[in-house]
């Protein structure tokens, strides 16, 4: 029984034995080869005579497509005990190519060209200050400012006045009710828009309760509905149809009987539904 424990004590200790023997060797071979100095003279040689003679002087092999690397260009190479990395960042200084080592073999590649990001432009803002006016050069109180295509914007105060920052090359929608939009260019300087009454839009005639007027001099609020709206409501009665799209009217409906149904139509003031027009 104590031989065969022996026995197996020897089998363990030769073979820890020989485990450390290949990890120290394989440690050796891999240090010595990583560690492996060149020392080389080659002056005005081609690319692929100085690689051969580096093969020749080393345990190194190159692998490379011939497409990528230009073998007949002339270069000088001269290195005493230097490393392969060393001796090839000469022979491929200011070109297109670069290498890979791994272990005993030396990859070549060709470089991929890089991208050259095109340079942003920087919008410089600038502070845009001004007034709008009216003909008469009174200020435009309220009155719209907007960055044409965007909706930055702001009102003009009590005095017609406004400010923003905005880029050098803005242009600016000035609009107000009852006059012409206006686009205007952006400066540095102080601006002064004047505005021209929308002419068309002021002698529009509309039908109010007590007549006719021109639509510039009335000040009350003016509301309407179109033919083509009228149609598209489900009802055949008129008078029910404006119930709830007019603002301000009012209409009551007091019978269903067929015939009687329209609806009694009651525009502001009127106190209650039970009042009579």
């Amino acid at each position: 029984m104590k031989n065969v424990n022996f026995k197996r004590k020897r089998l363990k200790l030769g073979f820890l034995s020989a485990c450390c023997f290949i990890f120290c060797f394989s440690s050796a071979v891999n240090a010595q080869t990583t560690a492996q100095a060149i020392t080389i003279d080659q002056k005005d040689k081609s690319v692929g005579e100085i690689l051969k003679a580096i093969e020749s002087v080393s345990d190194y092999v190159f692998f490379y497509n011939r497409d990528d690397v230009d073998r007949n260009r002339k270069a000088t190479v001269q290195a005493n005990n230097a490393s392969i990395e060393k001796v090839l960042d000469q022979l491929f200084a200011k070109t297109n190519n670069g290498y890979r080592i791994e272990g005993r073999q030396v990859y070549i590649t060709k470089k991929a060209p890089a991208v050259e990001n095109p340079p942003q432009q920087v919008q410089v803002k600038i502070k845009v200050t001004g007034k709008v006016l009216d003909k008469a050069n009174d200020p435009v109180i309220g009155g719209s400012v907007i960055q044409k295509g965007t909706t930055t914007g702001v009102f003009t105060d009590v005095e017609g006045n406004f400010s923003m920052e905005l880029s050098r090359d803005a242009v600016i929608v000035v609009s107000y009710l009852g006059f012409v939009p206006q686009e205007v260019a952006v400066t540095e300087q102080p601006m002064t828009i004047i505005l021209r009454e929308d002419t068309k839009a002021l002698d529009e005639v509309v039908i109010v309760a007590y007549g006719s007027q021109n639509r510039g001099l009335v000040t009350s609020a003016i509301s309407s509905i179109g033919g083509e709206e009228l149609v598209k409501l489900p009802t055949a009665s008129i008078t029910n149809n404006m119930a709830g799209v007019v603002p301000g009217l009012t209409a009551l409906q007091t019978s269903g009987q067929p015939g009687k149904d329209a609806a009694i139509l009651y525009l502001r003031g009127v106190g209650s539904l039970n009042d009579e027009l």
